[in-house]
């Protein structure tokens, strides 16, 4: 039988140990590749995934800074930019998709800081190579991390009591103390080192108590700052220079934040090792002492390291910007110009409506005035102006052929709904809503309305409104929306007139989206009545009652401006 050579066995280990290496290697460099042609195979696309359940406003609650508007949660629900969010969302991390929402929620109001929002788009896409670096580093982010990086920042957390360098000292004290009662047989040092090192675990298990759904808030900050550095190397020049303020502190904040927190994982106690992890971590207060390294480097740098988190966001917003202009056609770059002097639009579409029809629109000095059938599609060209206005301040890009406007703050009135347990009824929130508008205006506004005070009487309506109206239209942009012929007489000299209107096509009724000029003479609720089954003695009654009053038009019988007001582009 014959031995084996020692040096034989090692040299056996070590190749293969090399070629495990070495495969690993080769497997991970495969794996980049793969994921970096997948990158630039997918530049435009849009991604398909659901945020829904992520905390993508955790950067709204602080308020708008200088320089931005603020949409209120009434504009955000009436506007649904929830879902205007979801539709140009292209970012790639948790940082980005938050930078993002916060653009939407504070739109930019001076001139400069939007050209270098835009200037920021193009220099990160301008480089192919370079892009796809950063993208695969805002990846190492991804939406697994990142969510509860703000938390941490903006001060979320408790700091627990007790000097970092105390924390420190517990477990080499105790051992210390246990290993010289027994090589000098002395018991009481022996019982006294034994009592700290068992007291270990129980530190750790109360503290854990107060920090543990922590952890990940203060794992996700260093992570920023790793993924801040990745970006530094990867980006352009131009990019770089952006970075440089802020990169030129990672190393500092890097070392006063500690090593990187290990967030435990279900499961991760089921193996040996996991085991092994988490004695060390109770008995050594390792995790602790990491935490409560990083709370004092948070109070300390926090405006650093927000700014480190703004940059990262930035940088994957711009990039998610530059791949929806590259994907969507449909968007166009628009002109926010102080000096024009209102809104000019054509082309406007929804950009939520698929195959929308392009409307033109003019505003400034005299507001729009919309009638119109049900569903013929006022509330939409109400909303597209709206989304559309936020969308040029936030990102640059419209859903219009052109857009030319000055910079305005949005504002709705669109959606009021009664609140029984508050006691306020549908009537009361549109009153206390739109006197909110009234208080608001100050010439920098754009107002839209859609069949105010829906909640009274039409003779009451008619002059609230008008009242309404007028002073909003002194200084404001205004776009309203309503079922009263009446209110137009009221307000033709301060309003532009357009209409919306359907045509019957046997047992259907066809709606072609088109604004035009004048006011809708024709109704069709009392005819949807009947095409969607009401008995025909009810209709026949509706019609009677509506008879006596006035009576009903022919689909023929509408008013046209033979030439196009100043509010309207056809």
């Amino acid at each position: 039988m014959h031995r084996l050579d020692p040096l034989a066995t090692v040299a056996i280990f070590a190749a293969v140990f090399v070629l495990f290496l070495a495969a690993t290697r080769i497997a991970d460099y495969r794996k980049r590749r793969a994921q970096l042609r997948g990158l630039h195979d997918s530049w435009g696309q849009p991604l398909r995934r659901d945020r829904g359940d992520r905390p993508l406003d955790a950067r709204t609650g602080a308020g708008p800074r200088p320089g931005c508007d603020r949409l209120d949660d009434a504009t955000w629900a009436d506007l649904d930019m929830a879902r205007v969010f979801t539709r140009i969302d292209r970012t790639l991390s948790s940082v980005g998709a938050q930078t993002l929402h916060r653009m939407l929620r504070f739109p930019l109001l001076e001139p400069d800081a939007i050209g270098r929002r835009r200037a920021l788009v193009v220099a990160s896409a301008a480089d192919p190579a370079a892009r796809v670096r950063m993208q695969r580093a805002l990846l190492e982010l991804g939406d697994a991390h990142g969510w509860e990086a703000w938390f941490a920042v903006a001060g979320a957390l408790p700091i627990l009591p007790g000097p970092v360098w105390l924390l420190r000292l517990l477990p080499p004290a105790s051992v210390a103390v246990l290993a010289t009662g027994v090589v000098l047989s002395r018991p009481e040092l022996v019982i006294t080192g034994l009592a700290l090192v068992f007291a270990l675990p129980l530190v750790h298990t109360l503290a854990n108590r107060r920090i543990a759904h922590h952890l990940e808030a203060i794992a996700d900050v260093r992570r920023v700052l790793d993924v801040a550095t990745m970006l530094r190397t990867a980006a352009t020049p131009d990019l770089r220079r952006v970075l440089d303020d802020v990169v030129e502190r990672l190393p500092a904040l890097r070392r006063a934040f500690g090593r990187r927190i290990s967030v435990p994982r279900p499961g991760g106690m089921g193996d040996v090792l996991g085991v092994a992890g988490e004695y060390s971590k109770a008995f050594g207060l390792t995790e602790l002492v990491r935490y409560q390294q990083a709370c004092r480097a948070i109070a300390r740098h926090r405006d650093e390291l927000e700014r480190v988190l703004d940059v990262v966001g930035e940088i994957d917003a711009a990039l998610s910007i530059a791949c929806l202009h590259a994907h969507e056609e449909e968007l166009r770059e628009a002109d926010v110009d102080p000096s024009a002097p209102g809104l000019s639009a054509s082309g406007l579409r929804h950009p939520l409506v698929v195959d929308a029809v392009g409307n033109g629109v003019e505003l400034g000095p005299r507001g729009l005035l919309v009638t119109g059938s049900n569903m013929a599609g006022k509330s939409t060209l109400l909303r597209a102006i709206g989304i559309n206005a936020v969308l040029a301040q936030a990102i640059g890009l419209v859903a219009a052929d052109r857009w030319r406007a000055r910079p305005l703050r949005v504002a709705t009135a669109m959606g009021a709904h009664d609140d029984l347990a508050a006691g306020v009824s549908l009537y009361r929130a549109e009153v206390e809503r739109i006197r909110g508008l009234v208080e608001q205006s100050d010439g920098e506004h754009l107002f839209l309305l859609d069949e105010a005070f829906r909640g009274t009487n039409p003779h009451e309506r008619i002059a609230a409104s008008a009242a309404v109206l007028r002073r909003l239209a002194r200084q404001d942009l205004v776009v309203a929306a309503t079922h009263d012929r009446e209110l137009c007489d009221l307000l033709q000299d301060v309003f532009a007139l357009g209409f919306f209107t359907e045509q019957v096509v046997g047992d259907d009724v066809e709606f072609d989206y088109t604004l035009r000029p004048g006011v809708l003479q024709t109704t069709n609720a009392i005819a949807l009545l009947e095409r969607t089954g009401f008995p025909a003695a009810l209709v026949a009654e509706a019609r009677r009652i509506a008879a006596r009053g006035e009576p009903l038009p022919s689909p023929d019988d509408v008013v046209e401006v033979t030439s196009p007001p100043s509010g309207l582009v056809p």
